[in-house]
């Protein structure tokens, strides 16, 4: 086969949304983050420069790379995916056993790509639910040092809160918290401020308002990005960013006021989240990395089974 590799610009943008809209319906790989919208919000916010690649065989996409050059004087570092959770890297669209070449086609044009941007490292990531993407990674990286993450992810099919979930539910009902959508900046710094001192609290390194603000503006129902918002004694003390694809939810910035952690507003934030996925006929809700199954994000996903 005659694959052909190169660097895609926003002229493309049409071209990938239909292929990932189309490989997303059975690959739950595919994930939000490999849409044009989350890679604007890394340029805007100033993360890198995209280099982002597309495979292509007979004049049809049928593999990407997301990928980013961060540069500093002469020098650079690269990366399939900057600023998010563990999942991301190759996109193939799976055809017999091709999938493997088309990895292999698309690092060693990144790796060319570095090299030429005298890049000091490059990082890359496997795809959500890919079990075979270790060893194409192998095969075309073989002297990577590898680090392991790892994802936590439920099918939303067959989700039904147990009988302790039903109890907090209940209990932020009860106490009159109410899920609305952003109304404007005043919702953006509010939701800002809950999630930095989130951020101190568990020592976790935080994205910048910027970030927040532009996922939030390009929030909608039916979109890649979702935002809702929990209020209780008419303000906001919780907050919910979601990155959606086809197939798969992403679990991207959850964010609450300590003082109503008891009246459960996460609770019922990431309930109505589930809710709406699986409606839309998304089967995945990936849970991203934890730091450790001993720490209490890990603990508190782990309730919902």
């Amino acid at each position: 086969m005659s694959y052909l590799v190169r660097q895609l610009t926003p002229a493309d943008d049409l071209l990938l949304a239909s292929f990932l809209n189309y490989l997303g319906k059975t690959n739950p790989s595919v994930l939000g983050y490999h849409y044009p919208v989350y890679r604007n919000m890394l340029e805007h916010c100033g993360v890198g420069i995209s280099v982002s690649l597309g495979c292509f065989l007979n004049n049809a996409l049928v593999g990407y790379m997301p990928a980013f050059l961060k540069k500093s004087g002469n020098e650079s570092t690269f990366s399939s995916m900057p600023f998010f959770g563990p999942n991301a890297g190759v996109i193939c669209n799976y055809v017999a056993d091709n999938c493997s070449e088309i990895h292999e086609q698309l690092i060693t044009a990144s790796l060319k790509l570095a090299e030429e941007n005298n890049a000091v490292s490059a990082s890359y990531y496997t795809p959500f639910l890919n079990n075979d993407a270790e060893k194409h990674f192998a095969q075309a990286l073989p002297d990577a040092h590898v680090i392991d993450k790892h994802t936590t992810y439920i099918d939303l099919t067959s989700y039904e809160p147990d009988s302790s979930l039903r109890y907090d539910l209940r209990k932020a009902e009860n106490a009159g918290v109410k899920i609305i959508a952003p109304r404007g900046e005043e919702d953006v710094l509010a939701l800002n401020e809950i999630y930095q001192k989130n951020c101190i609290d568990y020592g976790i390194p935080p994205k910048s308002l910027e970030c927040l603000r532009y996922l939030i503006n390009q929030s909608a129902e039916g979109g890649n990005t979702t935002t809702w918002l929990a209020m209780l004694d008419n303000k906001i003390v919780a907050g919910l960013i979601m990155i959606f694809a086809p197939g798969t939810a992403s679990y991207y910035l959850p964010c609450s006021m300590h003082e109503y952690r008891s009246q459960q507003p996460s609770t019922l934030l990431i309930n109505h989240a589930m809710l709406h996925a699986r409606n839309r006929g998304i089967k995945y809700w990936n849970w991203e990395s934890s730091p450790s199954k001993e720490s209490g994000v890990y603990k508190f996903k782990k309730k919902w089974g």
